[in-house]
């Protein structure tokens, strides 16, 4: 039977089924207890809206403008829909994946408009900590909403070859790195120039 047989027969259970739920609740939860400290801290610490909005807004409206209203729509379906066609299944995958770069490009966004609040504010220190908040917490959220787009594009279209697979893979890690260099690239350097002119204001 050939692959392509394969991948236009029916699904018999849907893409995003009760076990990606587990896995996602179990992520999120982790991640919760971890950065909390087994409850030490509160969450709401990590909790910044401007960054949200950035990250949020700046990635649907991309998609919106990419594929449209409906495009995305189908998308997010065919997580749930037994009976996709491939080629529908295909187009949702690309949905999911440029999702994920946009998220990532977005939580560089955060970064850098982060970076400017704080060099925008070393006049008066107490300021300093909102634009540090947004510069990082934009950067969490970006890679945090780009991990699970990335396992939702390969929940929606996982019959796909493996060689496929393997590129997506290599292509995912370098778009993951290249953000978390410039992210991280970005705070040092707006953290160093703030230490320096509060050292110049001492």
């Amino acid at each position: 039977m050939s692959d392509s047989i394969l991948n236009d027969a029916p699904r018999t259970e849907p893409a995003w089924n009760g076990w990606a739920w587990v896995g996602l609740c179990a992520f999120v939860g982790m991640l919760a207890w971890a950065i909390t400290d087994k409850g030490r801290y509160s969450i709401w610490q990590f909790i910044d809206y401007p960054s949200v909005a950035i990250v949020v807004g700046s990635t649907l409206s991309l998609l919106l403008i990419t594929f449209g209203m409906r495009g995305v729509a189908q998308a997010v379906c065919n997580l749930w829909y037994l009976r996709a066609a491939e080629d529908e299944r295909k187009r949702a995958s690309t949905v999911f994946r440029m999702a994920a770069v946009f998220a990532l490009g977005s939580g560089c966004l955060g970064t850098l408009i982060g970076a400017v609040l704080m060099l925008s504010n070393m006049d008066d220190p107490s300021k300093i900590g909102q634009g540090l908040a947004v510069a990082l917490l934009a950067q969490l959220y970006g890679v945090l909403l780009a991990l699970i787009l990335v396992a939702m594009s390969v929940a929606v279209y996982r019959e796909r070859p493996a060689a496929q697979q393997s590129i997506f893979a290599w292509q995912a890690v370098g778009v993951f790195s290249a953000a978390a260099a410039v992210g991280t690239l970005v705070v040092c350097s707006a953290i160093g120039f703030v230490m320096l002119s509060m050292m110049g204001l001492r």
